[in-house]
């Protein structure tokens, strides 16, 4: 199942509005923000739910395999963004800049560090990325 902070990650890349991501997971907008600060642990359905949205808009979650779970753009085509769509290392770049943004503007120091730790695992990857790996 993914985690509040892959949601939080994958919403923020997609420049994806709360309120448009628990239209489209068929929740409310309170529930959606319980489960991205971690407040509360979500049933598998909504979770489930909550993927599949975030999906349909192009995001792609990588599961746990040795480096963390994470998530990527699937496809910079399917932004909700109103800025030009980025892809690459440089799509990378404004993606983690996006994030940091998320983190920094976040009251919980535990929600700021788990955000922070998602932006470092991206930020490798996106070097990974760049470097040929």
């Amino acid at each position: 199942m993914i985690t509040p902070e892959q949601i939080r990650g994958a919403r923020a890349m997609l420049n994806m509005k709360r309120a448009d991501l628990a239209k489209a997971a068929d929740i409310s907008a309170q529930a959606l923000h319980s489960v991205e600060r971690g407040a509360s642990v979500a049933r598998a359905p909504t979770l489930a739910s909550i993927q599949r949205a975030l999906e349909d808009a192009g995001a792609q979650f990588v599961p746990e395999n040795g480096g963390g779970a994470g998530v990527r753009l699937r496809n910079a085509d399917h932004t909700h963004s109103r800025e030009p769509p980025t892809g690459g290392p440089k799509g990378a770049l404004v993606d983690i800049q996006t994030l940091v943004r998320v983190a920094l503007g976040s009251s919980d120091p535990v929600v700021m560090r788990r955000d922070l730790e998602l932006i470092l695992t991206i930020t490798e990857e996106a070097l990974k990325v760049e470097a040929g790996q």
